[in-house]
């Protein structure tokens, strides 16, 4: 390639793919369709939260990308989930799960044995025990030591990125997107989603792709859905539907949240 320079590698990327994925804020932190879909608001609350949706709009469209009239939006679902007096709220990941208020999160089941297995977390009420030494074992396999080194221990959902990158919370990955899309290497972008996830439900990335300015936008919007089975899945269920144009694909995936994982409701 004549705009390769010395020394440069390229590689060909054939595919992406986004799980449950904050990649327009513009249309994701709209929660009141979604909410009233899954049944946990009325009337008269979606055109409340439409108001604030407005609101909220107007302030990343000046780019004010983590403000609070964005941020309350899916905290305020979540909080009055089971009313505001009692000591359980929905999962923001799974909405047929209850949590604790006040209380350290323990979904997805088992996140807390891989962080003792990346990391130096502690493991309480899992079976078993891992050797005292499986942690350096396992992140100089993985070429990873440098994290300890440098002082840092493995979370699955660890603060200090979330707190180094907030301010750019609203921002989004629009043009991005578009410029994968419309690449002269057609490289296949897929977006999937578990349709119980509240927090980056499946509602506002089918509508931000809908909107997405992508030069077969229109041919996307009338692509039909057809229903999708895992190939894991041996009965006749469907596992969940999809549309595709070209080389943008999206699937909902049912009885799956955040993480993917199916689930049949439970109390943590």
């Amino acid at each position: 390639n004549a705009n390769l320079r010395h020394g440069d590698v390229r590689i060909p990327v054939k595919g992406a793919a986004s799980g449950n994925g904050w990649v327009d804020p513009y249309n994701q932190y709209a929660s009141a369709d979604f909410a009233y879909g899954s049944g946990l608001i009325g009337p008269s609350e979606v055109a409340a939260l439409h108001a604030q949706e407005n609101e909220c709009r107007r302030e990343l469209s000046q780019g004010n990308y983590y403000v609070e009239q964005c941020l309350s939006i899916t905290e305020g679902v979540i909080d009055q989930s089971f009313g505001g007096s009692s000591n359980y709220k929905l999962s923001s990941y799974d909405v047929t799960l209850a949590e604790k208020k006040h209380r350290s999160r323990t979904f997805p089941p088992g996140h807390k044995i891989i962080e003792s297995y990346l990391g130096y977390a502690p493991v309480s009420g899992s079976p078993g025990k891992f050797p005292s030494t499986i942690s350096d074992q396992a992140l100089e396999a993985l070429h990873a030591t440098g994290a300890t080194e440098a002082g840092l221990t493995y979370e699955e959902c660890t603060d200090p990125p979330y707190y180094a990158l907030n301010r750019l919370d609203g921002k989004g990955v629009v043009p991005d997107m578009v410029t994968i899309l419309d690449h002269p290497d057609n490289v296949e972008l897929l977006l999937f989603n578990g349709i119980l996830d509240l927090v980056c439900h499946h509602v506002g990335n089918e509508l931000s792709l809908e909107q997405l300015p992508w030069t077969h936008r229109e041919d996307w919007i009338s692509a039909p859905r057809y229903a999708w089975k895992a190939p894991s899945q041996r009965d006749r269920q469907v596992s969940g539907y999809m549309r595709e144009y070209r080389n943008l694909k999206f699937l909902k995936i049912l009885r799956a949240g955040h993480m993917g994982e199916y689930t049949v409701g439970q109390t943590l």
